[in-house]
């Protein structure tokens, strides 16, 4: 046998051992790596039907079952894990039967150094370029946001690859189950996309982070500000993209935004005065673009400016989702006449 040919014989088969481990990695962990799907909450034969566009944060901050059946409204979505209106915008044109368009968003989903890790599996390379160079955005930045793309082939063989922080915490929590009768370890379980059901019906989003640890506290604040390389800007792809669905959702009927806050710690930690400056100008800027959309600005108020709202840095725990879903209700028992 020829070198040439061993040496194929022994890369294959170190790919294919290497390949193994790592989606017995993602299994035994249970990291996500499918980029979305379809949830639907409410009656069938409600009175309209509505597109809900949102991350895990509108999950978590809204009891919309409950809106739903209050309202009595067929609300529908395509959740994907840490989404932003990026994502949000593919699937826009599926809900065909949509009067009314729900986006929810927040500091931290409109943030442009915040990616999906399935970005680049939902979002065509050309409409990236494009917005990219209609944004202007610098090469760093671009460079970052390109290179999702050829990752999403990587991952074909390699799930795990991209997403270190997700295998870290799989570790944990799975030591945690294992050795908390002896040593009782905090769970850091991340959020999970749940429109249709309540808070309340998981044990870990009854939390407060004003009940965490010092050392849980800087591991988070690490984590995402490793994530967002400890920066914020509104004004790249995302908000061409949550333009675009405003116009389109009041070409197709109503829009209706509802802004939801962070945590008071991660306001302290990541928006400065600069940060809040520009995060108002971009909402300015929306509400200009789209003057007939409906704005709920659950970010001013007064009653969530609290960490004991919040079981995470940005998700709102179920003592929160109760206070803002009796606020957004208040505010929008007229729903129905936005069909």
């Amino acid at each position: 046998m020829n070198r040439r040919l061993e040496l194929v014989i022994i890369i294959s088969v170190v790919v294919a051992i290497t390949a193994i481990i790592s989606r017995s990695i993602t299994a035994s962990l249970g990291i996500e790596t499918t980029p979305s799907g379809y949830w639907v909450t409410g009656p069938g034969a409600g009175r309209a039907s509505v597109f809900l566009a949102g991350s895990s944060l509108a999950g978590d901050g809204l009891a919309w079952k409950e809106i739903s059946d209050v309202l009595n409204l067929r609300i529908e979505g395509w959740g994907v894990a840490g989404s932003s209106p990026s994502e949000w915008e593919r699937f826009q044109h599926l809900a065909t039967q949509a009067k009314v368009t729900v986006l929810v968003v927040s500091s931290y989903d409109l943030n442009e150094y915040f990616l999906s890790d399935f970005r680049a599996e939902v979002v065509p390379l050309g409409q990236t370029i494009k917005d990219l160079r209609q944004s202007r955005a610098d090469w760093p930045y671009s460079k970052r946001l390109l290179s999702l793309y050829p990752l999403t082939y990587l991952r074909m063989l390699y799930p795990t690859a991209g997403r270190s922080d997700g295998v870290m915490v799989g570790v944990r929590e799975n030591l945690r189950k294992l050795v908390r009768a002896v040593f009782p370890l905090e769970s850091e379980a991340g959020p999970t996309l749940s429109f249709n059901e309540t808070a309340s019906t998981q044990e870990y989003k009854k939390e407060k982070i004003s009940s965490w640890s010092s050392g849980r506290m800087l591991r988070r604040l690490a984590s995402l500000r490793s994530a967002c390389q400890g920066k914020h800007a509104f004004n790249g792809p995302k908000r061409l993209a949550f333009l675009r669905m405003l116009r389109q959702a009041q070409e197709q009927g109503r829009a209706v935004v509802v802004v939801l806050p962070v945590s008071p710690l991660y306001t302290k930690e990541f928006l400065t005065p600069e940060v809040k400056r520009e995060f108002e100008e971009a909402l300015t800027e929306a509400q200009h673009s789209v003057p007939k959309a409906r704005w709920v600005h659950l970010d001013q108020l007064n009653e969530l400016n609290s960490n004991e709202y919040f079981w995470d840095l940005v998700h709102m725990n179920s003592y929160g989702q109760k206070v803002a879903t009796e606020a957004f209700l208040g505010q929008l028992m007229d729903f129905t006449s936005l069909q």
